[in-house]
C-alpha cells in the first residue's frame, strides 16, 4: 500500500556487532515488489536472516517486499527494516522456499 511510504522512517545502519548472523557479499540482479510497484535492483548481501538490495525506490520501510531471481526459481518474500540512506534498503526474510532455509542452514543458522 502507499501508505507505507508515508510511515517510512530512517534508522541508522545497524552495528555489525549486534548483527544475529553474518553477511556473505554478493552481486545479483533481483526484480522486486514493492507496494504494488515492480522494480530492478541489486542483492548486495545476504545472510540467514535477510538480504541487502541496492535499488531506487521510496524508502518501503515496515513495507512487505517480494523478490525474485530472473531466470530462477528463487523467491523471497520479507520486510523492509533498514533503510540504506537513499542507495537500498535491508529485508528481513520471512517467507521462502524449501532451498532458501537449506541455504540457510548453510550459512550457519
Amino acid at each position: 500500500c502507499r501508505s507505507c511510504w508515508s510511515r517510512a522512517r530512517r534508522l541508522s545502519p545497524a552495528d555489525p556487532a549486534r548483527r544475529a548472523y553474518p553477511r556473505t557479499p554478493l552481486r545479483a540482479i533481483c526484480d522486486l515488489g514493492v507496494a504494488g510497484e515492480l522494480y530492478q535492483g541489486v542483492i548486495r548481501d545476504v545472510s540467514a536472516g535477510g538480504v541487502y538490495v541496492e535499488v531506487e525506490t521510496p524508502d518501503p520501510l515496515g513495507c512487505t517486499v517480494e523478490l525474485w531471481l530472473p531466470g530462477s526459481t528463487l523467491w523471497l518474500r520479507g520486510r523492509a527494516v533498514r533503510d540504506g540512506d537513499g542507495c537500498g534498503f535491508g529485508v528481513r526474510i520471512v517467507a521462502a522456499p524449501e532451498d532458501f532455509f537449506v541455504l540457510r542452514c548453510l550459512l550457519g543458522r
